[in-house]
């Protein structure tokens, strides 16, 4: 007798057999127990996780000489025929070689018949999005109202192709992967029935290797006996299956967390040598900074880790107190980002030198949000510039990196403290309102940030001067901004309602500005070239020293 692989050799045979999909057994075994069978099902989900063989299952149950019951018997003639893949009431279907319309009209037209043997006739028709769309559109009315006796079973990997018409006329069960503990266990029983001993550690990589597809996983550890000649080494098997070596991945995580750049690319260097796939590395990689963060993060990380060696934890544990989270977080996000960007790369081995360039250099970059954050900060006045403390001009040699990662110092308070919210609770004293106003502007304009953040620097420039009929007047500097004002006043009230718990209005005043004529009528007509005034807007200020700038004065006829 010809050799039987695994996989067909310990094929379940039963609903109480098939392990990570519990869900879709128990509903099965109810709705037989129930006499609620459907007439037609779509399963879907990744390879290798027991559509097919589910599908199987339900076609001996429903024609078991003992039933329909949710647990056939295996024994009678049905069941057996089933099994060894040859009764004539069981139709396997594969949809990408039979996907044509000429196909389904001869199923159409043999639907009609009843079976010869059994209940039931069931079409199982695996990989069913392969089938044309005319194909599909040919098959709807038979789905939809299919003679007694016939039942459907689709399977596919795609579920989105599938045609949502085909879909609907279908009970749809949803497969998952099934994870590593899962399929260690199935294996551990496997070899038991095989005789054969297998380190834990093996099965923990055939596991990992599989990606959750049972199947993927026994075909694996079929190979590994053919190779293993009856001692199944780890070393031999992370050969054969070109695994990454745990050891130098353990190594180059340390490299990594240690800043060291020369020794990450050594070992770069060595990856490619020994001929490991480069995207296979950077996901192990990916997933030993991801074990990192648990360990940091949890008190207990063994319940978020499946099948892990505890020497693993331990050499986790040892690392975690020398980097902090937010390094680690970076880590998996460059990581994660060069996990994408290789699979469809020609020259994966420069982007995976850059990555390591960016992780061990991390501390010495400056992200985007940073630079914005500070940049909000100094033209919010939080940063004190003063002779002490300069900010270096664009035109300075100091980078402009070392002015940005500085230490913040705050600014001296201003006119109104806005650093203690005050009480906010109006009175019938209109002169009072307005200070009780005046010392909770910040407040508002914090809320006004949240709303937008381009509204709140334009609340934050204006000032009040007046309050009278719940109206809170302040000057604008220009008709802009009092029409931004206008614009969002909405917003505004909420505001106002939200900080002084009672609706208010915001009047805007535009400040009283000389016309340039008479500004300059009395100027003498000659050209003044650089005169440096002295600004009052203390952003102007913050501006001019922070670009080495100056304000100048224009002659007659506009020119500096």
């Amino acid at each position: 007798m010809s050799y039987l692989v695994l996989a067909r050799k310990y094929r379940p045979q039963a609903f109480d057999e098939v392990i990570g999909q519990e869900f879709i057994t128990k509903t099965l075994k109810n709705s037989i127990e129930a006499k609620r069978v459907a007439h037609s099902f779509l399963f879907f989900g990744p390879r290798g996780v027991g559509k097919t063989s589910i599908a199987r299952i339900l076609a001996k149950a429903l024609n078991c000489e003992n039933g329909p019951t949710p647990n056939p018997c295996n024994k009678c003639r049905h069941c057996t025929e089933i099994t060894e893949g040859n009764s004539p009431a069981i139709i396997e279907i594969d949809g990408a070689s039979n996907r044509g319309i000429d196909e389904i009209r001869e199923l159409r037209e043999k639907i009609r018949y009843m079976p010869s043997t059994g209940r039931y006739k069931i079409y199982i028709i695996d990989e069913v999005h392969m089938l044309t769309n005319e194909a599909f559109n040919a098959l709807l009315k038979t789905l939809e109202e299919p003679p007694e006796f016939v039942k459907f079973i689709f399977a596919t990997t795609e579920m989105d192709k599938v045609p949502a018409t085909i879909a609907s006329r279908c009970q749809k069960y949803n497969f998952r992967k099934l994870t590593v503990t899962e399929i260690v266990g199935l294996l551990s029983s496997i070899l038991k029935k095989e005789k054969v001993n297998v380190n834990p550690q093996v099965l923990s990589l055939i596991a990992r290797n599989a990606d959750g597809a049972l199947r993927d996983a026994e075909s694996i550890l079929d190979q590994v006996l053919s190779y293993s000649e009856g001692e199944v080494k780890l070393e031999d098997v992370e050969k054969l299956l070109e695994a990454v070596n745990r050891e130098l991945l353990f190594l180059f995580a340390k490299t990594l967390l240690d800043k060291n750049t020369q020794g990450a690319l050594k070992t770069v260097d060595e990856i490619f040598r020994s001929g490991y796939d480069p995207v296979l590395f950077v996901k192990h990689l990916a997933e030993y900074f991801r074990n990192l963060l648990i360990v940091k993060v949890t008190k207990t990380p063994e319940d978020f880790m499946e099948m892990i060696d505890p020497e693993e934890i331990k050499t986790l544990k040892e690392a975690a107190p020398l980097v902090t989270e937010t390094r680690v977080m970076n880590t998996i996000k460059v990581l994660t980002d060069l996990l994408e960007r290789i699979k469809h790369s020609s020259y994966p081995r420069a982007l995976i030198e850059v990555a390591c360039l960016k992780i061990t250099r991390m501390d010495s970059l400056i992200s985007l949000p940073e630079i914005i954050n500070r940049l909000e900060s100094l033209s919010a006045g939080e940063i004190n510039i003063s002779p002490e403390n300069p900010v270096p001009s664009l035109n300075s040699a100091v980078p402009a990196k070392a002015a940005l990662s500085a230490p913040l110092e705050r600014a001296p308070a201003a006119v109104y403290s806005f650093t203690d919210i005050e009480e906010a609770d109006l009175t019938g004293d209109d002169s009072k309102n307005l200070e009780r106003i005046i010392k909770n502007w910040q407040g508002l304009v914090d809320t006004v940030n949240q709303k937008s953040r381009s509204l709140g620097p334009v609340v934050a420039s204006v000032t009040p001067f007046k309050f009278e009929e719940n109206k809170i007047f302040v000057r604008v500097p220009s008709e802009y901004l009092a029409d931004n004002i206008n614009n969002n006043s909405d917003k505004i009230k909420e505001a106002l309602k939200e900080i002084f718990k009672k609706p208010l209005a915001l009047v805007t005043v535009l400040k009283e500005i000389k016309p340039a004529a008479a500004q300059y009528e009395k100027a003498p007509a000659v050209k003044v070239q650089n005169e440096k005034r002295e600004p009052s807007d203390p952003a102007v200020k913050t501006a001019l020293k922070l670009f080495g700038g100056c304000v100048v004065k224009k002659d007659e006829h506009g020119k500096i």
